[in-house]
């Protein structure tokens, strides 16, 4: 078989090129009219005659144009009366969840970011606005899910990035770096210059240590995640102080999210000892530790509310439920996602706007579903003479 020569190779591959390269100039035309807002929401669109005698191309190279663009969310067809403006165009409705791992991997997702999941997904579902989460970007080069957040954002996809932990492992790249892009992260404080939102975490201690004292409890312990077991052995022993209860170094422990059944078996040495050597309050200050450490409570043959109270660090509404009872406290991701929301349309509006925002703890009673689920309990109608005869 006769070999074909390379120039006309090359001649069959620029025209599949050219319709694809006038495809991107009407995409970015019209996509630039729509950020800048001269075809604001809910505009109509040039008549079709008018766009194809503007742009010089076929029906089918307008019509691949017009399709990719209602695909990402900037347009939408009504039939005979045209193609319109999106009333909830991405740039301003649509906003990124970056996390650097994912539910899949064990050892590097948190409860936490279960919750914010969820919260992503239920806002998405509500509308107008829509959370779009990537996964596994803890090595972004190697990240498929990075590969496209950063598609999204050069295609002007994105209002803004919510970041679920800290930057610094994106510094340097587009994400951080590209310009006129609003961006929060959660942390405790901002080191990257981006604003924050942080949970203000000795807040679930003073409320934990608050219910204690109320019930009655003088001496407490703790179980909380390694990492801040250095950070906050200070803020424990003088907070205790000054809720007149009473400690001990061996009742303050960290241990490793990542390994949680070891928890169990910290739980049950704690309260070896004999009843009055023991604590009578507990804070499981790390939600990732709950059930493990209930467990070692059962191995223990501690009877909770009665020997012992307890009160667990959660994600609410996305709250475990357990087999023994507890006091829950934790952070309402309602409250998080909504200063988080708030920032990024602060920037993008170009308003002021806190450069860092600590969100506090409540007990699960105060937050946003308790107080909603109240006020639509069904009301209890009185019992009409029917009904009581009924029973006679």
């Amino acid at each position: 078989m006769k070999k074909q020569p390379q120039h006309l190779k090359r001649l069959r591959v620029m025209r599949r090129q050219r319709p694809l390269a006038r495809q991107r100039i009407i995409m970015d035309d019209l996509r630039k009219q729509i950020l800048s807002g001269t075809l604001p929401p809910n505009t109509r669109l040039p008549l079709r005659l008018q766009l194809l005698q503007k742009y010089n191309v076929s029906n089918v190279t307008l019509q691949r144009a017009l399709d990719r663009l209602t695909v990402d969310g900037y347009i939408y067809a009504r039939g005979r009366a045209g193609t319109f403006v999106a009333a909830h165009p991405p740039h301003l409705w649509q906003y990124g969840l970056v996390f650097p791992g994912s539910s899949s991997d064990h050892t590097n997702w948190s409860l936490f970011w279960n919750a914010l999941d969820a919260e992503a997904a239920r806002i998405t579902r509500n509308g107008p606005r829509r959370i779009v989460c990537y996964y596994g970007t803890e090595y972004p080069p190697d990240s498929p899910d990075y590969h496209k957040l950063v598609d999204d954002i050069r295609h002007h996809r994105l209002a803004g990035i919510i970041f679920a932990s800290q930057t610094a492992r994106f510094q340097g790249l587009p994400v951080i770096t590209e310009p006129g892009l609003a961006r929060v992260e959660l942390a405790s404080a901002s080191n990257h210059g981006l604003p924050s939102v942080g949970l203000e975490g000795h807040s679930v201690i003073r409320l934990a240590l608050d219910y204690l004292k109320s019930r009655g409890r003088t001496k407490v312990a703790m179980i909380l995640n390694s990492q801040a077991h250095g950070q906050w052995d200070n803020f424990w022993m003088e907070a205790v102080a000054q809720h007149g209860l009473s400690t001990a170094s061996r009742w303050f422990l960290g241990l490793d999210q990542r390994h949680p059944e070891c928890a169990a078996n910290a739980v049950e040495l704690m309260f070896y000892a004999g009843a009055r050597e023991r604590p009578d309050g507990l804070i499981v200050a790390d939600d990732n530790l709950l059930e493990t450490s209930l467990s070692g409570l059962v191995l223990a043959g501690v009877k909770v509310g009665t020997d012992l109270d307890v009160v667990a660090h959660c994600n609410f509404p996305n709250a475990r439920s357990t087999t023994l009872p507890v006091k829950r406290v934790g952070f309402d991701v309602h409250d998080v996602m909504n200063a988080c929301l708030a920032s990024i349309d602060a920037q993008v509006q170009g308003s002021k706007s806190p450069t860092h925002v600590d969100i506090c703890a409540k007990f699960e009673e105060n937050t946003a579903a308790a107080i909603a689920a109240e006020i639509n309990k069904p009301a209890a109608h009185p019992e009409s003479g029917l009904d009581i005869w009924a029973r006679r």
